[in-house]
């Protein structure tokens, strides 16, 4: 499929504007059979909401497309253009698992002061002294107890990410089976109660 995305700039009246998205349409519906909604990639719904063809063609039309969106990764299309034959469902959960950890390990290097011994290779617990206080320099403008009670909480969430969500599962980490009940619960409109009888 091709890349070019130019089109998406043009008049919504145009040829152009409309062979594009029926391009568009054609992926993100075709690409997994049995499906019937996607996500909508307007300029309000954002990728945000699943909808059925006939309402993102018409959000499309109403609202033009998201101008950010340019590769298609939620409507089947992979990093280099080419069109998935998974569809769009995206990576899965543990995909989504692994870049979580990797955004929250790249936030721990950057904040790691570079007078420290660890430079980005040892745990985040190295990054703590014996007294729960993170290393000087790296809370700047707030008291060290302040720090190291933030560090505390973040690096249990760390934790807790890296935990399996049952002794034996290398599915899901506790952290993934929350995110995606959360995602599920916004898509869907789930209310807390129901969120809750789910746990």
């Amino acid at each position: 499929m091709s890349r070019d995305r130019i089109w998406m700039d043009m008049n919504r009246d145009s040829a152009e504007w409309q062979s594009g998205i029926k391009e568009f349409l054609d992926l993100a519906f075709d690409g997994s059979p049995g499906r019937s909604t996607a996500l909508c990639p307007c300029r309000r719904c954002l990728n945000a909401i699943y909808k059925e063809r006939d309402e993102v063609h018409l959000d499309l039309l109403m609202n033009g497309m998201d101008p950010s969106y340019t590769c298609w990764k939620y409507h089947g299309e992979d990093s280099d253009g080419e069109s998935t034959a998974e569809g769009s469902e995206g990576e899965g959960v543990r995909g989504d698992d692994f870049a979580v950890r990797d955004l929250l390990n790249t936030l721990i290097r950057s904040t790691e002061p570079q007078s420290s011994k660890t430079t980005g290779e040892g745990t985040s617990e190295e990054m703590l002294h014996d007294d729960g206080n993170i290393p000087e320099g790296s809370a700047e403008g707030r008291s060290n107890e302040e720090a190291g009670g933030c560090a505390k909480a973040f690096f249990a969430l760390l934790k807790d990410a890296e935990k399996e969500l049952y002794p034996g599962c290398k599915e899901l980490t506790k952290l993934s089976f929350i995110v995606r009940l959360y995602q599920i619960k916004c898509l869907f409109g789930l209310s807390n109660r129901a969120c809750e009888a789910v746990l």
